[in-house]
């Protein structure tokens, strides 16, 4: 079973039995589709004025047990969501492993189209599968914070570029530095339509390669093939999808 503990203070008008409930949705979203689900505890802390970014904190955290901080305040819950799914990913994916050097931007990726895919996850159940009866009509606030990231320009392919050509200009770029969140969702949007039609996939997601076996000279198409052989044969045509819309095959 997995649960979510937010700290007292520092939500604004929010409450924080609200924000436990909100989160242990959210993350169900995802658990539900994983063979082998995360369990345990999560400790949710509002973000201090001198570390104003959402993550997860590695250095608090042990296995069955994490510590993640977001930045959203009072009750706009589906920016607790969109962060929190994120940071969730994170958690599925494994922490403890390695980050992946310079393939480190496919799982800020996977960790970018946790969030859409979640939230509007959540705007397809809420009508009638709210957390509290009454958040049935955020439902559609939730479907709108998703389709405002979707459609952000910065983060969408331009209509006169291939995904193909794309990625080869930005490919380097990403592979030096794996936190551009725009570049980040580029990819992640292109991939949600294959999440959304074979969600096993995010079992394939929790097999993503560990630090080591992408190294800083391992190009996309050898990390992609790694990942290939670690996952479950259930879910190759996941990654065969993936590989298929980057052109790495």
């Amino acid at each position: 079973m997995l649960r979510v503990r937010a700290e007292p203070d520092g939500w604004g008008n929010a409450q924080p039995i609200d924000i436990e409930r909100l989160l242990e949705d959210t993350a169900s979203h995802l658990n539900r589709e994983l063979r082998n689900p995360v369990t345990g505890t999560i400790s949710v802390r509002s973000a201090p004025s001198t570390d104003r970014k959402p993550r997860l904190l590695i250095q608090y955290s042990r296995p069955g047990f994490y510590c993640v901080q977001l930045t959203a305040i009072d009750r706009h819950w589906a920016q607790y969501a969109y962060q929190f799914a994120h940071e969730f990913c994170h958690i599925v994916i494994d922490p403890y492993r390695g980050e992946g050097s310079s393939t480190q931007w496919f799982e800020e990726a996977a960790c970018e189209l946790a969030s859409v895919f979640t939230l509007r996850r959540m705007a397809e159940r809420w009508p009638t599968q709210p957390p509290y009866p009454k958040w049935a009509s955020y439902s559609s606030s939730l479907a709108e914070y998703a389709r405002q990231r979707l459609d952000a320009p910065e983060r969408s392919l331009p209509s006169d570029v291939s995904l193909t050509d794309w990625f080869s200009a930005n490919e380097a770029s990403l592979r030096q530095d794996p936190y551009q969140r725009d570049r980040n969702a580029v990819i992640a949007y292109t991939m949600l339509p294959i999440f959304e039609a074979f969600p096993e996939g995010w079992n394939a997601i929790q097999r993503l390669p560990a630090g080591q076996q992408a190294t800083t000279d391992s190009p996309t198409r050898a990390y992609l093939q790694s990942w290939r052989a670690a996952v479950d044969p259930r879910d190759t045509h996941v990654v065969d999808e993936v590989m298929q819309l980057l052109r790495v095959l």
